[in-house]
């Protein structure tokens, strides 16, 4: 079980708040969904219109900067994107 997946079975999840991109975002962790073969956590970028899911984070994401908490959403969006159908 990995350290996300503790954190969150203990009922010991964080969540932050920042502004960005105009919008206020929650990001949060939570489980995989049972059909996710790959298991662990995600990190949730919650925003007004838009809903992030970013699967490979830093165990420390709740102590980064809002700029770079916020890139982590951004970076998992572009390689998804430039990786094709």
């Amino acid at each position: 079980m990995t350290e996300a997946e503790e954190r969150i079975e203990a009922g010991r999840t964080k969540t932050r708040h920042l502004m960005a991109d105009g919008y206020r975002w929650t990001v949060h962790e939570l489980p995989a969904p049972q059909f996710d073969r790959r298991g662990g956590a995600h990190l949730i970028f919650d925003g007004e219109l838009i809903m992030r899911r970013v699967r490979a984070y830093p165990a420390d994401w709740f102590d980064l900067q809002d700029e770079e908490l916020y890139a982590l959403s951004l970076n998992m969006r572009s390689e998804r994107d430039s990786a094709g159908p």
